[in-house]
């Protein structure tokens, strides 16, 4: 969100929880000349989700990008996962992307704009004790496919960021021994680290979407990038 604020972009984000926090947050992005607004919202929820995109373009205009984040994992071997545990991340992960884009799509079609989706390397190759997780994020790369054939001839984009190991708030919580265990198998982080001696940095989402954002002049030259998946996983 920072780097979208650092280019002159207004921000509206959601959380669930840690009020305090996201509104710091908003109140931090405003300092750098923009309107941030912080909106307690479930993307997993289709209600609050139309509601959330009225909310926004109430007080902001109109939507130009659209993030499409939510994720959560319940990382189990198959033979022991349970229904629930199945359907929440589907829910949580695939749902949700149907959601926003849904009630994003009719208002974006009168001024264009972008809709990225974040899937994952497990959505391409798979994982052991991730089937439920591996299927939500493969479904979002046919979902992002066929939205950018529906739509790109309403001057609407939309594409996929397929990342391996990439910096979250999440992933700065994992220990050395975790982390050696992401790396292990990216081979120009593996190969770099060698090398240096250093300690990994993994890319921020933030610069990965400012690719596909099209407000910033200076991006325009990628404006055709359209049904893409762009894989951020240091050739795993």
């Amino acid at each position: 969100m920072r780097r979208f604020a650092e280019h002159g972009a207004d921000v509206a984000f959601t959380y669930r929880s840690s009020e305090a926090q996201a509104l710091a947050l908003a109140e931090s992005l405003t300092q750098l000349g923009v309107r941030a607004k912080a909106y307690h919202s479930d993307a997993a929820s289709y209600q609050e989700a139309e509601a959330l995109v009225q909310a926004v373009i109430q007080d902001f205009g109109k939507i130009d990008t659209l993030i499409n984040n939510a994720g959560i994992t319940q990382d189990t071997l198959m033979l022991r996962m349970t229904e629930e545990q199945w359907d929440k991340v589907i829910h949580t992960n695939l749902k949700s992307v149907f959601n926003l884009t849904k009630h994003v799509m009719r208002p974006m079609m009168r001024t264009g704009g972008s809709i990225i989706n974040l899937s994952s390397i497990v959505g391409i190759t798979g994982n052991a004790g991730q089937a439920n997780y591996a299927a939500s994020k493969a479904g979002i790369i046919g979902f992002t496919k066929s939205i950018a054939k529906e739509m790109g001839s309403r001057n609407i984009r939309c594409n996929a960021i397929a990342p391996g190991f990439i910096a979250t708030d999440m992933t700065d919580q994992l220990n050395d021994q975790t982390r050696e265990a992401y790396l292990s198998n990216i081979p120009m982080k593996l190969r770099a680290a060698r090398r240096s001696g250093r300690r990994v940095r993994f890319p921020r989402f933030g610069y990965v979407c400012l690719r596909f954002r099209t407000n910033d002049q200076r991006l325009r030259r990628i404006a055709h990038l359209d049904g893409r998946r762009e894989t951020v996983d240091g050739r795993r």
